[in-house]
């Protein structure tokens, strides 16, 4: 039966009693653990906020402002395009 210290040298690759070099004791070999330990955690905070935030009514209410506000910019454009192909081509008829 294998002994812990055994089995942990086993899967890390060195002989019982060594640390491999430039590891110490509880450190990741990996030495961008620490930013990718950083930016899931700012995620989950930032998708907490924001999930938070936009099932709010306020948020619904602002959102269905800002799309109608748009949906009438693009219909005052497109009729003004309409307007003036139409008094371009009849000029030139």
């Amino acid at each position: 039966m294998a002994t812990r210290a055994q089995s942990d040298s086993q899967s890390s690759g060195t002989p019982t009693g060594e640390e491999s070099p430039g590891r110490s004791e509880g450190t990741s070999a990996d030495p961008f653990e620490m930013w990718r330990q950083l930016y899931e955690t700012n995620e989950r905070a930032w998708t907490q906020a924001l999930d938070q935030a936009m099932n709010r009514p306020e948020f619904g209410a602002s959102s269905g402002k800002m799309l109608e506000t748009i949906l009438a910019a693009q219909k005052a454009v497109r009729d003004n395009m309409r307007t003036f192909l139409e008094t371009r081509s009849s000029r030139h008829h």
